[in-house]
């Protein structure tokens, strides 16, 4: 996931910040470019895909997504280009989960930054991934073994419960920043009438 806040506008080059409009969007998948119509300064968010969890007899989750944030200055025309990493796929019984994907953002100056997904939960409960690259990274927490919560994400979302099957990892966050930027919460492991319960996938 991408969250983007721009302010637009009256440059400020000294004060780094524009006064002028602002406006944010959200992108959820997919890859792509924002196209900057006036100079001003991008906080850009992102986060790298949750894990899967375990499917087999381990029922352990998936970890958190990992967090980046940086703030990029932006001149008119200039284009900002990010691929997101989409969360583990759901494990088919009896298999291990897959690991989430890792979205990558390319700053107009060039710079590079993202997050890493969180791992699967396999023969251990998935780690949770890690930003990389931008002015704050944060991790993401780790999933539950067989019966365990999972683990809270840096400054995000909590783990989630546990009745039997591993809770998944929460995402990391920037709760520090504004208390909506949580990322997502980790999935709650249930059990199942027939065979073990699944791990759940991280936030």
């Amino acid at each position: 996931m991408m969250f983007v806040k721009a302010r637009v506008g009256a440059l400020g080059v000294h004060q780094r910040k524009a006064h002028g409009l602002t406006w944010q969007r959200q992108w959820d998948s997919g890859t792509g470019e924002v196209l900057f119509e006036q100079s001003g300064f991008a906080e850009v968010f992102v986060w790298g895909g949750g894990g899967s969890g375990d499917n087999a007899n381990t029922g352990r989750a998936g970890g958190g997504g990992g967090a980046s944030y940086r703030l990029c200055q932006v001149l008119a025309g200039q284009k900002l280009s990010f691929a997101i990493g989409a969360g583990g796929a759901g494990a088919a019984s009896p298999s291990y989960g897959s690991a989430g994907g890792t979205t990558i953002v390319r700053c107009p100056d060039g710079v590079r930054f993202g997050a890493t997904g969180g791992l699967r939960g396999g023969t251990l409960a998935g780690a949770g991934g890690t930003g990389f690259g931008g002015d704050r990274n944060r991790t993401g927490g780790s999933g539950g073994q067989l019966e365990q919560v999972g683990f809270a994400g840096e400054f995000g979302g909590v783990g989630g419960n546990s009745s039997h099957g591993g809770g998944g990892g929460g995402a990391a966050g920037f709760t520090d920043i504004g208390e909506f930027l949580t990322g997502g919460a980790g999935g709650r492991g249930v059990a199942i009438e027939l065979g073990p319960a699944p791990g759940r996938p991280g936030g």
